[in-house]
């Protein structure tokens, strides 16, 4: 991987610090990973993003200690949330990498993620409940090759969950689609469409103070390609089957009132490969169907493989969370995971994908503490994160390399309710960032602020929240080769109690 795709990929993980992502197929998946980018499993807490990324040490509703929200588990949500409720988001994530070769060379890459989405769930009693979610992504992105692309789509589903005495059976099927518009000078590159289909079954079980949960998750993807030139003297479909199995367990333990612990693990499999046909026009010039002037010959068509491609990984992760005094607690979180994925290509022709084999680890921790005064109108949060990644690849030629990188991160964040049902928020994030532990102009220093509001009127029935955060990555060196790095994100989150 070029420097400056792995230091933009290294400032979208710090802007994240890795938050765990579903193991999903799509294309505009595919695509988004390219730039480092994973589109999120759920809309997240535009609380938090306004006070500077807190994720562990400031109680909020999106990121409580249960089988839901921390073990990712469907069925929990029987356990998670109010009565009824609407939810409605936001988002608009836009960054950019520029950098400088040896030479002198300057180049930019650009990536903007927009998502919209709405959620609606509702609880007709406590043993039961139903919901359904639309998800609209769109995402553009300009790379240093020349190409253009926009790839956007939907996602929606159902999702329940019913109590039968301490158990709770739920599940999920979400529809999934997206389409790509490619602007690009060379013809033969490929316009992705792709459809797909999500079934997830889960178990948990609830006793008087731990909760276990089991999930399992089918996907079928089907992604299609074209591949022509403006004159249509040849044209290739694609067709890439990228299935995926997904196996998930939880464990949350409440110790005692002021002590709580989870604990996580998840799996997956993916078994894909594309296929094109290949057809030449008669009218193309050296037609190989034959004839001595355009026109003269005939149409060939040919089915082959152009590639097949294994992953897998595995992730484990633990918090925990100590309420030390009435207004202070302190949590601490850790995460090791591990990933491969091999493309192996055919004799022929090549696809979306080219051979390659790659091996990624990484180990994520973090912890801090959080303190509130003046009855919960005051709130102040501190943390420290690291992330460590191991990446190995070998090409096509048999050609291998290795990188490690670091990023080191501190995160802090206030909250302040100058009214009662309006709150101001804020936060500031320092980091150090090393691409490659063992290469010189590697290091890079991030800086972030963040800004944020809510308004919750009639108690709370009604709740808006809103989030800026920005931050930048500067390269710790003089000379080149260099690479900068910044992001921008915009929050906007709406609920609805009923």
């Amino acid at each position: 991987m070029p420097r400056g795709a792995f230091l933009l990929a290294v400032v979208m993980a710090a802007a994240s610090i890795l938050a765990p992502a579903p193991a999903a197929a799509q294309a505009i998946d595919w695509l988004a990973s390219q730039s480092g980018i994973d589109l999120p499993a759920d809309p997240g807490s535009s609380r938090l993003d306004g006070m500077g990324g807190l994720r562990i040490v400031v109680p909020d509703e999106a990121r409580e200690l249960n089988l839901h929200d921390y073990g990712r588990i469907a069925s929990g949500l029987l356990w998670d949330g109010d009565y009824r409720r609407w939810d409605f988001w936001a988002s608009d994530l836009s960054q950019v990498n520029d950098r400088t070769d040896d030479s002198g060379l300057r180049t930019r890459n650009r990536d903007d993620l927009l998502e919209i989405g709405g959620r609606m769930s509702w609880r007709p009693n406590d043993q039961r409940v139903l919901g359904g979610e639309y998800v609209f992504d769109q995402l553009e992105q300009s790379i240093e090759r020349g190409d253009r692309t926009k790839s956007r789509g939907p996602r929606w589903g159902i999702f329940g969950a019913q109590r039968v005495g301490k158990l709770a059976i739920g599940g999920s099927v979400r529809l999934t689609s997206d389409n790509e518009d490619l602007s690009s000078d060379d013809v033969f590159s490929i316009r992705h469409r792709s459809d797909g289909a999500r079934f997830v079954g889960s178990l948990a079980y609830r006793a008087s103070s731990f909760e276990l949960g089991l999930q399992a998750e089918s996907q079928t993807n089907t992604i299609t390609g074209i591949s022509r030139e403006e004159a249509r003297f040849h044209e290739d479909e694609y067709t890439w089957k990228r299935p995926v199995q997904v196996y998930s367990g939880a464990f949350v333990w409440h110790a005692t009132e002021r002590l709580a612990g989870a604990l996580r693990a998840r799996g997956f499999t993916l078994d894909g490969s594309q296929k094109v046909a290949v057809s030449w026009s008669d009218r193309m010039p050296g037609n190989p169907g034959g004839g001595p002037e355009p026109g003269q010959g005939e149409a060939l068509q040919l089915l082959t493989g152009t590639f097949s491609e294994e992953a897998d990984g595995v992730e484990m992760g633990t918090r925990w969370e100590l309420l030390l005094l009435d207004w202070m607690r302190v949590a601490v979180e850790a995460e090791q995971g591990e990933k491969s994925d091999e493309v192996v290509e055919g004799d022929n022709f090549k696809g979306s994908r080219r051979a390659l084999s790659t091996e990624d680890s990484w180990t994520r921790a973090g912890g801090g503490a959080g303190a509130e005064w003046m009855d919960g109108r005051m709130r102040f949060g501190v943390e420290g994160w690291m992330l460590r990644n191991e990446h190995k690849q070998t090409s096509v030629i048999g050609a291998e390399s290795e990188t490690t990188s670091r990023i080191l991160e501190m995160r802090t964040g206030l909250e302040f309710f100058i009214e009662q049902n309006l709150a101001i928020r804020a936060g500031y994030n320092r980091s150090a960032e090393d691409s490659d532990l063992d290469a010189p102009r590697t290091l890079g220093i991030g800086d972030g602020v963040t800004f944020g509001l809510g308004y919750y009127p009639r108690g709370g029935i009604y709740a808006i929240d809103a989030a800026v955060q920005h931050r930048m990555v500067e390269p710790d060196y003089e000379g080149d080769p260099a690479s900068e790095g910044s992001s921008t994100v915009v929050t906007l989150a709406a609920r609805l109690l009923l």
